[in-house]
């Protein structure tokens, strides 16, 4: 428990720096144009839904049509890191076995083919309780850094 409340702290350091470092590179006009692409989406082209059949790490899982889904706006631990089997077990305990509601992201898919969204179970925000438990960092990139009033006000 010792070594998860100086994760918690550690993190939360880290990622104050980077989300400062990042906001200076994510201007307003990029995430305007990132928010007004999002906005042109209907709402039957920017939400999916889904259930949950494996966890892969702490910021991505499985659905059970086969598709991987990536977290947007959270990095947490890779495997061989500190942290990483926490992490992966938190968000396990979050959404395995549940329907979960995906809000797409930017293109919707990131350079792995992955689904990129921000992700609710019974109206949680995934992410964001993520970073409300110190399990992972802000990741803020262009395409979603219109998410920055939400997600950052949480590590402040």
């Amino acid at each position: 428990m010792k070594s998860l409340t100086a994760f918690k702290k550690y993190s939360c350091s880290i990622a104050v720096f980077c989300c400062l470092l990042l906001l200076t590179n994510c201007g307003d006009d990029k995430s305007e144009k990132s928010k007004q692409s999002s906005d042109n989406k209907t709402s039957q082209e920017s939400i999916r839904f889904g259930t949950v059949i494996s966890i892969v790490d702490g910021d991505t899982f499985v659905l059970s049509s086969g598709k991987s889904v990536r977290i947007s706006a959270v990095n947490t631990p890779e495997s061989g890191e500190l942290f990483y089997d926490e992490a992966k077990e938190y968000l396990s305990g979050l959404v395995l076995g549940k329907k979960v509601v995906l809000h797409l992201v930017g293109p919707g898919l990131d350079r792995y083919g992955r689904i990129l969204a921000e992700v609710y179970v019974d109206s949680v925000n995934v992410g964001l309780s993520i970073l409300k438990m110190g399990m992972g960092l802000l990741y803020l990139f262009p395409d979603n850094a219109y998410l920055k009033d939400k997600y950052l006000p949480v590590l402040l």
